[in-house]
């Protein structure tokens, strides 16, 4: 399965078959960064997809809370809940990546001048 995801990152983005096989993942919050990120582009584009997440959240959650024998829950407050927190982990997942880009070209610049003022000393 792990060789798997990592073809479906390097290839294209994620089709509704795609989703309904990480769907497991997504609801045990295991996903990595990546596939994460695919998973919510997709399912909030596709309406089939936002429906069966939905339904599946509520089937997943409705057992744990019947588990521990909670009297009220609101599931679809917790599905936003999870929603949005998924959302801020990817925003700053993106903005870790851009920074270290940033980090990344600067220091490729500074070598370059550290380069260019070496051999100009020596010429």
């Amino acid at each position: 399965m792990k060789k798997y995801k990592k073809i479906l990152i390097k290839k294209r983005e994620f089709s509704c078959k795609d989703i309904n096989r990480l769907m497991p993942e997504f609801l045990d919050d295991s996903l990595d960064g990546t596939n994460l990120k695919k998973f919510m582009m997709h399912a909030q584009v596709c309406e089939n997809c936002t429906e069966e997440m939905n339904v599946q959240f509520l089937i997943h959650e409705g057992l744990k809370q019947l588990e521990k024998d909670d009297t009220y829950f609101n599931l679809q407050k917790k599905l936003e809940d999870r929603l949005n927190e998924v959302r801020a982990r990817i925003r700053i997942r993106d903005r870790l990546v851009t920074f270290m880009s940033v980090v990344v070209a600067i220091s490729g610049i500074g070598v370059l001048i550290m380069t260019m003022l070496v051999i100009a000393k020596f010429l």
